[in-house]
C-alpha cells in the first residue's frame, strides 16, 4: 500500500512466468485476480482474457468485458460515485 498503482500486493499475487511478469510490467497489460486461481488479463487495446484451470477465454473488449473487469477490481465493483481511474 502507498506505492505506485499496479504494484504487487496481496490482491494480485499469483505465480507468473518471467514472460507474464514482463508483459504486465513493461507491456502495459493489466492483471486482476478476483479469486485464487482465476486471472483476468487486459491488453493495451482493452481486450479482456479470463484465465483459469479451464483455459484461457477471450471476453472481448465490449460492455460485458468492461463489467467483468470492473467487478474484479480490488475492493469491489466501481460505482457511479467512485469512477475507475485511467479509463
Amino acid at each position: 500500500m502507498g506505492g505506485p498503482p499496479g504494484q504487487t500486493d496481496v490482491a494480485n499475487l499469483g505465480p507468473l512466468s518471467r514472460f507474464e511478469h514482463r508483459l504486465k510490467t513493461h507491456g502495459r497489460w493489466q492483471l486482476r485476480q478476483p479469486q485464487a486461481g482465476v486471472y483476468l488479463w487486459r491488453s493495451p487495446s482493452r481486450t479482456c482474457y479470463l484465465v483459469s484451470d479451464s483455459g484461457t477465454h477471450n471476453l472481448g473488449e465490449g460492455q460485458f468485458a468492461r463489467v467483468i473487469w470492473q467487478a474484479a477490481r480490488p475492493g469491489g465493483p466501481v460505482t457511479a460515485e467512485d469512477p475507475e481511474p485511467n479509463r
